[in-house]
C-alpha cells in the first residue's frame, strides 16, 4: 500500500532505518578518499570502464541525475532511480517493503546505475557496487540546483515541482551536517574493492565523463 503524501526528493525516508545518533557528526572522512578524482591519471580512467554496479550519491542539486544520465549514454548501464521508484505519480510513496524489495531485484541484476542517496538503503548498495560517485559540492551550488528544475518535466521524478517545498528546502541545507557524515563514515568502511570518486565540482564530473572511454556494448 502507498504511503502518505511526503516531501520532495529523497528527504523523505532517509532516516527510518539509519540512527543518526550513531554517528559522528565531527568525523571526516580520509582526505585521500575526498581527493581521490584528482588521484586518477589516464591509466586509472581506462580501467574504470570494467565498471558495470555503479551508485551516484550527494545532495539533491548537486547534479547527480545529470551526471548519471551522461555515464549511461557513454557506458550503456542502465539507470534506476530511486526517487522514480520511492514516489508515485500521484505524490504518494511506496510502502517501505515494497521499496527495498524493488530494490533487491535491481542489485541482484549484472549491471546497473542506481541514483538517489535513502541512507537507510546505501549499506545495501555499497555491498553490492563496484564503483561510488559522491558528489561532494558547495551547498550554494546545491540549492541553486533545486531551485533551477522547479517546474521543468524530470526524467529522475514522476512529477514537475512547482515550487520547493520549505521541508525539503531545509533538507538540502542540513545535508552538510546531517547526511554527509554518514556517507563519509559508509564509505570509509565500504569494501576495498569498491572505487570511490568524489566530485567537489559539476566541472570535475563533466571532465571525467569526456576522459571515460567509450564502451560500445557491455554483453
Amino acid at each position: 500500500a502507498a504511503r502518505q503524501k511526503n516531501v520532495q526528493g529523497e528527504a523523505d525516508n532517509t532516516d527510518f532505518m539509519i540512527n543518526f545518533a550513531e554517528y559522528d557528526n565531527d568525523f571526516s572522512v580520509d582526505a585521500a578518499l575526498r581527493n581521490k578524482f584528482h588521484d586518477l591519471n589516464e591509466n586509472g580512467i581506462n580501467s574504470m570502464t570494467q565498471m558495470k554496479k555503479v551508485i551516484v550519491i550527494g545532495c539533491p542539486g548537486a547534479g547527480k541525475s545529470t551526471f548519471s544520465r551522461k555515464l549511461s549514454a557513454k557506458t550503456g548501464l542502465p539507470i534506476h532511480y530511486l526517487d522514480m521508484i520511492w514516489h508515485l505519480p500521484d505524490k504518494t510513496t511506496l510502502s517501505r517493503d515494497e521499496f527495498i524489495k524493488r530494490l533487491d531485484e535491481i542489485v541482484a541484476q549484472p549491471e546497473w546505475i542506481i541514483d538517489g542517496n535513502y541512507l537507510h538503503t546505501l549499506p545495501l548498495r555499497l555491498s553490492h557496487c563496484d564503483t561510488v560517485f559522491y558528489f561532494d559540492l558547495p551547498l550554494n551550488i546545491c540549492l541553486a540546483g533545486a531551485e533551477e528544475r522547479v517546474g521543468r518535466k524530470r526524467e529522475d521524478m514522476p512529477w514537475s515541482e512547482d515550487t520547493i517545498d520549505p521541508e525539503f528546502r531545509q533538507w538540502i541545507i542540513d545535508f552538510p551536517t546531517q547526511q554527509a557524515p554518514v556517507i563519509d563514515r559508509l564509505l570509509n568502511d565500504c569494501n576495498a574493492g569498491v572505487n570511490v570518486i568524489v566530485f567537489h565540482s559539476r566541472e570535475e564530473a563533466d571532465n571525467f565523463i569526456e576522459m571515460l572511454p567509450d564502451r560500445p556494448t557491455l554483453r
